[in-house]
């Protein structure tokens, strides 16, 4: 009694905590094995209490055996608290099983309608399965937590997304005003401004993100875009360099190859789009930069190769996929004129 007392006494939030029990079961135990020894069964007890415990262990142990498991076992024992719900959705989500989450999350919403990350973790599932319910969601969150960072974030970015800057930008600046320690708030908040035109200011969060978090290359590349579209080539190439020196990431070398073919380096190009094919396999538009680097060169049969595959691909515009084929057309006519 001693040992549940202060529990009894501190309101919990949690309707059962087990560990609550534990001081108590020791004394609970040290007076059973006082009785089993008053009466000589000792050996016995022993031996059909470990039976019982050893059984009871198994069964529980099926129940833990990963999150998703010991979520479901909580659900079933006690399907109107909110909080296993959410725990549910959570273990779902981690294992990819969206829909069945989004039904868990909004189980948890239903039974807990004041709970921020109900509608928080709602949100972030609605999102990965493209659902524009999600801004509903966050917008619930918000309106429970007004001072919500992530869901300002998130919300703001959807609203941009949607094309509804005038929502977005108060979000935006409010996410800033929070947590100016984040390099995400000041990362969002610039491309924000980039998308409104708002140059300067968007270099200056930029730079401030950067600052914040320079192992983070997004920030690097997104700073690269905005030179690259204010024609400060340079710096451009700077901001690209540092975003691969971080990784691979295939528009980082296309873009920077595209400022290496502006300026003529075609043999520098043709290096770079040669390495970023060879780190990032799959950004086949690779293969377009490549070969205009090797038509530079005057290397028409390998500048048609890659032309080709970057036809094959099926990623080319319409219009760009008709110039090349001129183009390979005008190769392929040269190349049967050159002795083999």
């Amino acid at each position: 009694m001693l040992a549940l007392l202060p529990a009894s006494l501190v309101p919990l939030n949690v309707l059962v905590n087990e560990h609550r029990l534990y001081g108590s079961l020791v004394f609970v135990s040290l007076g059973l094995a006082a009785v089993v020894v008053r009466q000589g069964r000792l050996a016995w007890a022993g031996v059909e209490v470990a039976l019982v415990l050893g059984l009871l262990a198994h069964q529980r142990s099926e129940v833990w055996r990963d999150e998703l498991s010991l979520w479901q076992d909580a659900v079933a024992k006690a399907p109107g608290m909110y909080r296993t719900h959410l725990h549910l959705g959570g273990a779902l989500e981690q294992q990819g099983h969206l829909p069945e989450a989004l039904r868990s999350y909004q189980r948890a919403a239903q039974l807990a309608p004041e709970a921020v990350e109900a509608h928080y973790n709602l949100g972030n599932a609605l999102r990965q399965v493209g659902s524009f319910d999600e801004a509903a969601a966050y917008a619930r969150a918000l309106a429970l937590e007004p001072d919500f960072f992530q869901a300002q974030v998130n919300l703001a970015a959807l609203y941009l997304q949607a094309g509804k800057a005038a929502r977005a930008e108060p979000l935006f600046r409010r996410a800033v005003q929070l947590r100016p320690e984040v390099a995400e708030a000041h990362l969002q908040l610039g491309v924000f401004c980039r998308a409104q035109g708002l140059l300067a200011e968007a270099e200056s969060e930029y730079q401030q993100a950067a600052a914040l978090r320079p192992d983070l290359a997004e920030i690097h590349y997104d700073l690269g875009n905005l030179y690259f579209d204010t024609d400060r080539y340079a710096k451009a190439i700077q901001a690209y360099q540092r975003t691969l020196a971080l990784g691979p990431h295939g528009d980082a070398y296309y873009n920077l190859c595209d400022l290496y073919l502006r300026q003529g380096e075609y043999p520098r190009a043709a290096e770079i789009f040669a390495q970023g094919l060879a780190r990032v396999p799959g950004t086949t538009k690779l293969y377009y930069g490549l070969g205009q680097a090797q038509d530079g060169l005057g290397l028409g049969r390998e500048a048609a190769a890659s032309y080709r595959t970057f036809l094959n691909s099926n990623q080319a515009p319409p219009a760009l996929a008709e110039q090349l084929r001129q183009r390979l057309q005008t190769l392929d006519n040269t190349a049967s004129q050159e002795p083999r």
